[in-house]
């Protein structure tokens, strides 16, 4: 049952045809991440549900950003998501990335612990099990170029790029801009056109 969900999931968000699709339903990928979940509802505990949408996000994310040319050694280096505090996310996000287009760009998923020095990364999740000490996590990112996305309530007060809500049964993101800003990155208007919020101001 997991494994076809997944699948679903994939093909949903255009992963087996990521490199050829047009900005549209690129962009129509984001919105139908929830909308596949919930026809796939009854699969899957709600828990296991919620946590693979994050995870299809999580990849989902970085094709609306753009990050300073110094942050990727080459156009043809894998981009690196970064979990922290989330072993089974970290695990539905590797069989995801399995579905993705042969011509695609190489993604790689590392587990990152708590207050380690950050290997490099252009993307970091940060699970709800590190929400103690979740502002000294986020301003270590926030000195690198680093897309930092969370599932924590409060997370954008405290310097949080994207912070994932559930909202009528369907997990959806809210989005501090200002954050991305000072990090150096530059995040799509198409991004930001489909989020619940957009916190414009500097936390």
């Amino acid at each position: 049952m997991k494994a076809n969900l997944t699948l679903r999931l994939a093909r949903a968000l255009g992963f087996t045809a990521l490199a050829a699709a047009p900005v549209a339903a690129r962009v129509a990928a984001l919105i139908a991440a929830s909308a596949a979940a919930s026809a796939a509802a009854e699969e899957v505990s709600g828990e296991d549900l919620e946590r693979q949408v994050k995870a299809a996000y999580l990849y989902k994310f970085a094709g609306y950003v753009e990050w300073p040319h110094t942050a990727m050694a080459s156009d043809h280096a894998p981009l690196v998501i970064g979990v922290m505090g989330d072993e089974a996310l970290a695990e539905d996000l590797e069989s995801l990335l399995r579905h993705r287009a042969e011509d695609a760009r190489p993604v790689s998923v590392v587990r990152v612990k708590a207050f380690e020095a950050l290997p490099s990364l252009h993307v970091l999740f940060i699970g709800r099990s590190e929400s103690d000490h979740l502002a000294p996590l986020i301003r270590a990112a926030r000195e690198r170029p680093i897309l930092v996305v969370t599932d924590i309530d409060g997370a954008l007060a405290l310097g949080s790029m994207i912070n994932f809500e559930v909202a009528g049964g369907r997990v959806r993101f809210d989005v501090g801009l200002a954050s991305a800003q000072k990090s150096g990155l530059t995040l799509s208007s198409r991004l930001l056109a489909v989020a619940q919020v957009v916190e414009k101001r500097s936390p």
